[in-house]
């Protein structure tokens, strides 16, 4: 079987981003995408992370798995999921640094071999967030916390951003509701994050507007 189309689930959901696809560029605007926004310096030890069970809440959303597995791709695949909660103290603090409000954070290691199809994901409450009604996708922000450093065969896309080389502690923010993305671990070693989705605040705002990147210390 041959694959030379997009899956229909992927189309019927970029209908509504408010990019306009244009792959010609690596350079994005930076109201889709930040790459970094900010650096959290810490002395976190990567080798530590733990995945003590499995969320995968994608299962719980047709589209999204349907775009995940349409070349036959399981969603187990894509990457190994926990709860940050299931977590040693300090990797739970990382996203406190963020001034954000509620928020969730899951640890994300993809194993060499693993990928994540390029994809948009729907704005969810998932029983979290439901109390903001209609206002999640506009007061809803998420971002990608390294937790290591960047190793050969590990990389990311947003719209027609590509990542590498990235640092440990580097924080990457993109309009996941807009923004179609992938990432991929052709490499040898492990690549960790932490997946933050939170509400935003006027202060996150003030640092979305502000070009500077700015640097915060993990409490200890």
């Amino acid at each position: 079987m041959s694959y030379n189309h997009e899956p229909d689930a992927y189309r019927k959901v970029m209908k509504r981003s408010k990019w306009n696809e244009d792959f010609s560029s690596n350079e994005m605007d930076p109201y889709f995408v930040r790459d970094p926004l900010c650096r959290i310096n810490g002395d976190w030890d990567p080798t530590t992370l733990r995945i003590s069970g499995t969320d995968h809440v994608v299962k719980e959303r047709k589209a999204i798995e349907d775009m995940q597995t349409f070349s036959g791709l399981k969603i187990e695949d894509r990457w190994d999921e926990g709860l940050a909660d299931d977590q040693p103290e300090h990797i739970q603090k990382i996203a406190d640094c963020l001034p954000i409000g509620k928020h969730r954070n899951l640890i994300h290691i993809q194993r060499p071999g693993q990928m994540n199809i390029y994809h948009i994901d729907e704005t969810y409450g998932g029983g979290f967030w439901d109390y903001l009604g209609d206002d999640k996708n506009d007061r809803l922000v998420r971002f990608f916390i390294m937790l290591d450093d960047w190793k050969p065969g590990q990389i990311m896309m947003f719209g027609s951003h590509h990542s590498i080389r990235w640092r440990k502690g580097d924080v990457m923010y993109f309009r996941w509701q807009d923004i179609p993305h992938g990432t991929a671990n052709f490499g040898h070693t492990d690549r960790p994050l932490l997946l933050v989705t939170g509400e935003t605040t006027p202060a996150m705002e003030a640092m979305l507007a502000d070009p500077t990147i700015k640097e915060f210390n993990l409490a200890k």
